[in-house]
């Protein structure tokens, strides 16, 4: 945090007090300094910042706080715990995660599809107690062959209401996933254009997104 500093002195007796109260202890730094690094906050709690001037020595004296109060963003979802992977020959993405220990509201699932042919979002709200989820393809256009990039988000409340009311995010946990490309079916010899020195193969296209046919012989 940062502020305009109000001293003029040159004193070694003037101190800018931080105070957070419940939170923190008072920190205290020299006059002429504008700003300090608070550590040590959980995730998704309101601090009421109190910032102080003070003179020590025999005319010891303190002037009446600046407050600022400020809501902390709720924690980042573990990465070594999310997990995003393809359910085995279907076009889905299963999500499991380790559920958070602080206050949220609800959980935002965000699938952006990147080989599309138009880039697209697709934004997903859950309830606070879910650590799974399955991604389908009549929900999230799962589709075989794209890739998707799946990030999942912790929000909480600012306040508990009013006007100014708002939503904070937790920094994005995310996980790559292809979608494996289907296989084509009704492979065939077309003996009508075969001969002796050469074959002739056909089938139905598979769907999804694909670039081409590798022959392996």
């Amino acid at each position: 945090m940062s502020w305009s500093n109000p001293l003029v002195s040159d004193s070694d007796f003037e101190f800018v007090d931080i105070l957070v109260p419940g939170i923190a202890d008072k920190s205290s730094v020299p006059a002429g300094t504008a700003n300090i690094t608070l550590s040590g906050f959980a995730g998704s709690t309101l601090a009421n910042i109190n910032v102080f001037t003070r003179t020590a020595g025999p005319f010891a004296a303190q002037s009446a706080p600046a407050i600022i109060s400020v809501y902390t963003l709720p924690p980042r979802i573990d990465p070594e715990s999310f997990n995003a992977t393809q359910v085995h020959n279907k076009n889905a993405i299963a999500l499991e995660w380790e559920p958070l220990s602080v206050f949220f509201t609800k959980y935002k699932i965000i699938v952006d599809y990147l080989l599309a042919f138009k880039p697209t979002r697709k934004e997903i709200i859950l309830s606070p107690t879910t650590t799974e989820y399955l991604l389908k393809s009549d929900i999230a256009s799962i589709i075989s062959g794209n890739v998707y990039r799946v990030s999942i988000v912790a929000l909480s409340k600012t306040n508990a209401g009013g006007d100014d009311e708002q939503e904070v995010s937790s920094y994005p946990t995310t996980e790559m996933v292809l979608i494996l490309p289907e296989a084509p079916t009704f492979l065939s010899v077309n003996t009508k254009k075969s001969s002796s020195k050469s074959l002739t193969f056909q089938w139905s296209p598979s769907s999804g997104y694909k670039k081409f046919y590798p022959i392996l012989s």
